[in-house]
């Protein structure tokens, strides 16, 4: 039986990886029988001045160039100086999977605003090992259906890590934005 192959694969760019994440990603490029698209969120941010998650958290902005929150989940203090717990985590939503549907769309020849065809699916693979799945969601899009394979494939990280070092003479590299509270230090 044949094995199913994406159209594409579509990475979504913070511009805060580490540097061996965009060595990866050119590196797979090369490797891959099917295109790789970097997307991020600078195409609507232009008017705004920013460019990427990096640069709004420098202009202490969000994603729309707002300054009355920002997309990271930051630590918040009290008056008082103590711990007050931690902001609302909007990164992932706005700098990666926004980039990630607009690229859909525009790969389905959908403009802006057009609604999408009754007829019309896309099936979004998401990287997702056993280790996380309670990050599994359905997508909010009715069109697209969220596919976990690796989930499927009962894939733990320390399995993915497994596979790749039987296969590939390179390290495996995890995509983490550099600032982040919710990554681990474990690779």
């Amino acid at each position: 039986m044949p094995s199913v192959v994406p159209d594409c694969a579509i990475f979504a760019d913070t511009h805060w990886e580490p540097p061996t994440v965009y060595e990866y990603i050119e590196w797979l490029k090369d490797q891959l029988r099917f295109p790789v698209y970097v997307v991020d969120n600078s195409l609507p941010r232009a008017r705004h001045g920013g460019m990427s998650l990096r640069e709004d958290v420098k202009a202490l902005t969000n994603h729309s160039g707002s300054r009355s929150y920002m997309d990271i989940p930051v630590f918040l203090k009290g008056r008082d100086g103590e711990s007050n717990g931690i902001g609302r985590r909007q990164c992932a939503a706005n700098y990666k999977v926004m980039p990630i549907h607009r690229k859909i769309r525009e790969l389905l020849r959908l403009r802006k605003g057009q609604r999408v065809p009754s007829a019309t699916t896309a099936e979004l693979w998401l990287g997702i090992s056993t280790d996380e799945a309670a990050r599994m969601k359905d997508s909010r899009d009715p069109w697209v259906g969220n596919r976990y394979p690796l989930i499927q494939a009962g894939m733990s990280r320390r399995d993915c890590i497994d596979w790749w070092s039987a296969r590939y003479a390179r390290p495996l590299e995890r995509s983490a934005c550099a600032p982040c509270p919710f990554q681990s230090r474990q690779r």
